[in-house]
């Protein structure tokens, strides 16, 4: 009987062989995007939790104060609610967030930083009964300034707009130190009023990213 052939040369056996892609095949494009969705994702992951840390570092401090006694818990919500009750200075507020996104990129941060910084020294003096000269006339033309600075064709440069914002902060942080309860705890009373500007400032800032989103869309 003869000997059976080798298999070797079976085509059931035959090494399989690579397709070349096609050159005007889709499946790189799509994967492009899909990397760069990936990345897109990750880096709204990343500012969103950013968000939320920045959020919780402001808020924890002044829940802090409210828990801590009768006096601190009056002074914490008299402080939170004087900003958002009084037109003027939820106004100017606002305006100050909306200079601050006008910045754009890092310079976000340093013009309601400022505000904020003066708005503490100058309450601090009106509890201290230091009230500033001609206050209402400041507080009234802080909120021409800022109406300008928002309508500005280009925004201030970035120390003459954190200079003008620490300027008016400190008439709006004398009205509210002035006005404090004497029952009310200073430094709740303060956390309080810092937490509702904070809160301004962000409602300021993505309203006009907002609003430059929808005039890029026209």
């Amino acid at each position: 009987m003869a000997p059976s052939k080798s298999r070797s040369a079976s085509p059931l056996r035959a090494p399989l062989q690579t397709v070349p892609p096609l050159r005007n095949s889709p499946f790189p494009a799509t994967e492009t995007r899909t990397r760069h969705s990936h990345r897109t994702g990750t880096t709204m992951k990343t500012s969103a939790r950013f968000g939320i840390l920045s959020a919780l570092a402001a808020v924890t401090p002044s829940l802090a104060f409210a828990h801590s006694g009768g006096a601190h818990v009056h002074g914490f919500f008299a402080g939170l609610e004087h900003p958002l009750f009084g037109m003027d200075h939820l106004l100017a507020m606002v305006a100050v967030g909306m200079i601050g996104a006008r910045a754009g990129g890092r310079s976000i941060v340093p013009v309601p930083l400022s505000f904020v910084s003066a708005m503490v020294a100058g309450a601090f003096l009106g509890m201290a009964g230091i009230g500033l000269p001609s206050l209402e006339t400041g507080i009234a033309l802080s909120l021409v300034v800022f109406g300008a600075m928002v309508g500005l064709a280009r925004p201030l440069p970035l120390a003459a707009a954190a200079a003008l914002t620490a300027l008016f902060g400190l008439f709006h942080g004398n009205a509210h130190g002035l006005e404090s309860p004497e029952s009310a705890g200073g430094i709740a009373y303060a956390a309080g009023f810092m937490l509702a500007t904070s809160m301004l400032h962000a409602i300021g800032i993505l309203s006009a990213v907002k609003l430059a989103m929808a005039a890029q869309a026209f």
